[in-house]
């Protein structure tokens, strides 16, 4: 298909004004239209405003006329699509394809499609809508997927599954996953085609099964129905329920279904039934929650009543277990009795119960009494508080029990205990049930810690993207330290944090920022280089951890995570045993600059705790960062130091090689004079306009010079004077005759003052340098619409072409003329001197 030639006018602006504000008004969505040649036509606001929020492209830009390729991503980062099956008549359609600009990743659904007159394509018009959540919703579904994968293949008398919606398939859907037990559950050879799971099912139940498939395909409607299937090897029918809910993208569509089939055959009551029924219910609504993001906490609590209703026990809990710290903590229950808050938390014993725990098996007791009365009796229980209570509570509410252990990627976690007030016998699908739960547990735990762990490293990004944003200020080191310490104290979750300084000569450790601390504990608390975590990990220049501090409270020895003794003298024990500041855990980084120790970064948490290696990591980085800022504010305060000494010494070269050399001709001069008046007058006459020429200059140079030592000289002084005084210091110091001519007066911006004294200053310092002159002239001439300055000398000239661009000071004379917004150029041949000239044109004419 041919495109045709834009020539006359444009076919497109004859459409319908009425119709032109509707869809470009009144739609939700960005729509422009484009004519032939990529050049815009119109665009509605939406359009514009994702143009702008998302792109490099302003307002100004985005505007009739701009052509189409300036949007793809080489140029503007915006889109690049092949248009090339558009000008040939094609719609392109893409879905939730990413763009990156600035550090920020969005995603979009495009329709680019031909306009057509006449058979030939007269333009095109572009529809965009934003589709982030849907692009991210993507990313977090791989995720499940990956997590979920684990419990499809190991599934045991139930298999799950997910069908992706597809209307072209048999049955309105295609089979993305299916637990491999769906083969033994039904006898199906190859239950990857989703049309064979209807090929045995019993004749009068097709006709239902058909009808909610139908609806759920085609409405979204949850499906959940249970039925009979022919199953082939067994020769056969096997009861089976099907239960799947609808997943929506960011749109609201129905994407695909995520279900269960479970194995009923076995059932034998109507009780069975509706406990299946219950359990169906509880996984999907399990299945609900894994797939909203809501907090762990919630859906730990929603498995231990769900675990309560599918085993009809009379209370659950959740515990989770701590094996390097020793201890085991209840994270959710439901109808516990309160006789069991006090074990809330309670060490982990590691004993027969709980290694079979930890072994993967599963533990019955179904006579509790019988086997936890001898256990009360026996001189460990007795000794222990906390064990006693625990048997005591469980053998008076109950009779049996039944617990299931949870593993994350073969790590144990903790397990579910069931708890029966009346003797309990559990069959095989009783453990099989708890199971179940258990693996749903263990995808709702480890789905929620992607999810935090994906949080926590947006929120670091997020952070240290802001402490490099401040490090690339000047804003004072006090006012970045208290940035990093509050970031570290948010992210790593501490109680207080602290940058120390070490005192090489007093070999102290003070604090230099600090959140959460007290000012009495920063007042007081100056610890001893090797004393303390702080201490011991500034004098070995590692990492050192301290997982229980409350040791040192009641005067026992503290040691670090490596079993080391952490030294601390006896008055720095007093000193802390007396201030409120108690903390149960410490995380200690050493600062190094430039291979120098600095100090150290200390985190003090509340409760005794583990740290991981990610926190380590974390509190490394934050370490460096605050070491990157005290290096950076050394560097900012070297580079001040260094430039006040660096124009001092250029004061003092221009003092002595202009003022003091003519004030030293001047005193010879005087000293002649009457000597020569004496003998010839009209000598001594010219030795006298000699004499005042050089007092004069002498003067235009020290008040050259003060304009450079206050700065406010300038902003003060007419950029008349200031010339005149260039040029007599010049006539001074060079003895080469100026010609100055000023004509006019006017206010000027300071930066234009300012180029045109610097230009005229270095100008005139490369006559009396380098030029070899016997006349020089300088103008500055004011216009109606501006100023132009000149510099002119009959000296030795220079070719231009060998030159290079920053020689004479000729870099940095156009720099400061493209600052002040002027046009600057030079002139010269070899033999015939050279010409300067700088013209700035006011801002008003510029703009009428």
């Amino acid at each position: 298909m041919k495109t045709r030639p834009s020539t006359g006018p444009n076919p497109l602006e004859s459409l319908s004004p009425t119709l032109l504000e509707l869809v470009f008004s009144q739609i939700p969505i960005g729509v422009a239209i484009f004519d032939a040649r990529f050049r815009l036509v119109r665009c509605n606001p939406t359009f514009a405003l994702m143009a702008e929020r998302y792109t490099s492209l302003t307002p100004d830009e985005l505007k009739p006329g701009v052509c189409l390729p300036d949007f793809r991503p080489g140029q503007r980062g915006f889109f690049d699509l092949s248009l090339d099956e558009v000008f040939r008549g094609k719609t392109l359609q893409v879905n939730a394809f990413p763009v990156e600009n600035g550090g920020m990743l969005s995603y979009w659904d495009a329709v680019i499609a031909p306009i057509l007159q006449d058979e030939q394509v007269i333009g095109i018009v572009s529809i965009l809508s934003e589709a982030t959540e849907q692009g991210l919703t993507q990313e977090t579904e791989r995720e499940t997927q990956k997590a979920l994968k684990s419990l499809v293949e190991n599934a045991r008398r139930f298999a799950l599954y997910r069908i992706e919606l597809d209307p072209r398939k048999p049955f309105g859907g295609k089979v993305v996953f299916v637990s491999p037990s769906l083969k033994e559950i039904v006898g199906i050879v190859d239950p990857t085609r989703f049309e064979n799971w209807f090929e045995n099912i019993h004749p009068e139940d097709l006709p239902r099964v058909r009808e909610a498939n139908r609806r759920s395909t085609q409405f979204g409607e949850p499906y959940n129905q249970v039925t009979r299937v022919f199953h082939r090897q067994k020769k056969d029918w096997v009861w089976i329920q099907t239960i799947s809910n609808p997943q929506r993208d960011a749109s609201g569509r129905v994407t695909h279904f995520d279900g269960m089939i479970i194995d009923l055959t076995d059932q034998v009551t109507l009780q069975e039934s509706v406990r299946r029924q219950a359990v169906a219910e509880g996984l999907r609504e399990i299945l609900r929650l894994i797939n909203s993001n809501q907090p762990l906490s919630e859906i730990l609590q929603v498995i231990a009543r769900q675990a309560k209703e599918w085993l009809q026990a009379d209370s659950t809990m959740i515990r989770q277990t701590f094996v390097e710290e020793n201890r085991v903590r209840t994270v959710a229950q439901c109808d516990l009795p309160a006789d069991f808050d006090i074990i809330s938390e309670t060490p982990f014993y590691q004993g027969l119960t709980d290694q079979a725990l930890m072994d993967g098996d599963v533990v019955i007791i179904e006579d509790i009494p019988a086997v936890y009365t001898p256990r009360l009796a026996r001189e460990d229980s007795a000794q222990d508080p906390l064990l006693a209570a625990g048997l005591a509570a469980t053998a008076r509410h109950y009779h049996s029990l039944l617990k299931t252990p949870l593993f994350i990627r073969g790590q144990i976690f903790g397990a579910i205990t069931f708890h029966f007030a009346q003797p309990r016998k559990f069959s095989e699908e009783d453990i099989q049930l708890a199971r179940i739960l258990s693996d749903q547990t263990a995808l709702a735990i480890e789905n929620a810690r992607l999810f935090q762990v994906a949080e926590r490293r947006r929120r670091v990004a997020e952070s240290l993207r802001e402490i490099l944003s401040i490090l690339n200020t000047e804003r004072p080191l006090d006012e970045v330290l208290n940035v990093i310490v509050t970031q570290a104290q948010q992210l790593l979750e501490a109680k207080a944090v602290a940058v120390h300084r070490l005192d090489a000569d007093k070999k102290l450790l003070i604090p230099e920022a600090s959140v959460g601390l007290s000012p009495e504990y920063i007042a007081s608390i100056h610890l001893p280089l090797g004393q303390g975590a702080l201490g011991k990990a500034v004098l070995t220049r590692t990492p050192v951890q301290v997982n229980d501090t409350t040791a040192v409270f009641s005067g026992n020895t503290v040691h670090s995570s490596e079993g080391e003794t952490i030294q601390l003298d006896s008055r720095l024990v007093s000193k802390l045993q007396q201030f409120p500041d108690r903390y149960g855990a410490v995380l200690a980084v050493p600062m190094v600059i430039k291979s120098q120790i600095y100090g150290g970064l200390a985190l003090y948490y509340a409760k005794p705790r583990n740290f991981s290696p990610e926190e380590i990591e974390l509190a490394v980085t934050y370490a460096d960062q605050a070491s990157l800022a005290i290096e950076n504010a050394r560097l900012i305060q070297q580079v001040k130091e260094t430039a006040v000494l660096e124009e001092r010494s250029r004061l003092a070269r221009d003092l002595h090689d202009a003022v003091t050399q003519t004030l030293f001709s001047t005193t010879l001069t005087a000293e002649v004079l009457p000597r020569i008046w004496e003998k010839n007058p009209q000598e001594g006459q010219k030795k006298l306009e000699e004499l005042r020429e050089l007092t004069r200059g002498a003067l235009a140079e020290m008040r050259t010079l003060l304009v450079e030592l206050r700065p406010t000289a300038m902003q003060e002084a007419e950029l008349n004077d200031l010339i005149r005084h260039l040029g007599n210091a010049f006539i001074a110091r060079a003895r080469i005759p100026l010609s100055l001519t000023i004509e006019g007066n006017r206010p000027l911006p300071l930066d234009v003052k300012v180029a045109f004294y610097r230009v005229a200053q270095e100008a005139l310092h490369n006559i009396a340098k380098h030029a070899e002159a016997t006349q020089a002239w300088l103008s500055l001439i004011y216009t109606e619409d501006g100023l132009q300055l000149t510099v002119r000398d009959d000296g030795i000239g220079f070719d231009l072409q060998k030159l290079k661009p920053d020689h004479f000071g000729l870099g940095i004379m156009r720099e400061r003329a493209l600052q002040a917004g002027a046009q600057f150029s030079v002139e010269s041949q070899p033999g015939n001197g050279t010409t300067i000239t700088l013209y700035w044109q006011s801002t008003d004419i510029q703009t009428n």
